[in-house]
């Protein structure tokens, strides 16, 4: 009687181990997603529908990434025009509601722009700072990095990050995002 040979597992059980490898690896990633999909939107389960929906499509995508690179970053991007597909999505749908009330049809809703200008608000507002003061935000606003983490990678006392963190949050309640918004910025110590 002869013996049984296996040389190497069939291919699908290969790509689902990959895929379970790669799930618990991109899984490690949430917090900074959640972080980083909050510059986006400021409502807890809208960031919740572009992490999962980021994670999804990171998912069915796998053979893309190359391993070795940079995860996280593939990540933002993926996140990044998950935001985009949604806002081209309301923009089209703000469309239809348009062409139905240029009918004589009267909108059953009405399309929602803040979140747009608050996208735009931020970004017009960050970019009036400098580079020094922008960076030591988003290393605490939008990586989550703690003051002190933030000043070791940056060389600098805790102090002077606080200090431009402060700034920051004033410029912001002061800028049109702060107008447009109606909040606070809030941010963990």
């Amino acid at each position: 009687m002869g013996s049984i040979e296996i040389d190497s597992p069939p291919r699908r059980f290969s790509r689902v181990a990959r895929t379970a490898s790669a799930a618990s690896e991109i899984a490690a990633h949430g917090p900074a997603l959640r972080q980083y999909a909050g510059r986006f939107t400021r409502n807890a389960s809208d960031i919740d529908d572009l992490v999962q929906e980021c994670v999804l499509r990171a998912l069915t995508k796998l053979e893309q990434f190359e391993p070795g690179t940079n995860l996280r970053g593939w990540l933002k991007v993926i996140l990044h025009n998950v935001f985009l597909d949604g806002l081209r999505r309301r923009a089209r749908a703000r469309k239809l509601v348009d062409a139905y009330a240029v009918s004589g049809h009267e909108a059953v809703t009405s399309p929602d722009q803040f979140a747009r200008l608050e996208v735009q608000a931020v970004d017009r507002a960050l970019g009036e700072l400098s580079a020094v003061q922008r960076d030591t935000f988003i290393m605490v606003a939008i990586d989550g990095l703690s003051y002190e983490e933030t000043a070791r990678r940056a060389r600098v006392p805790v102090g002077t990050v606080r200090s431009r963190v402060s700034r920051t949050r004033t410029h912001l309640a002061t800028s049109s995002y702060g107008a447009i918004s109606g909040e606070r910025l809030r941010l963990a110590p």
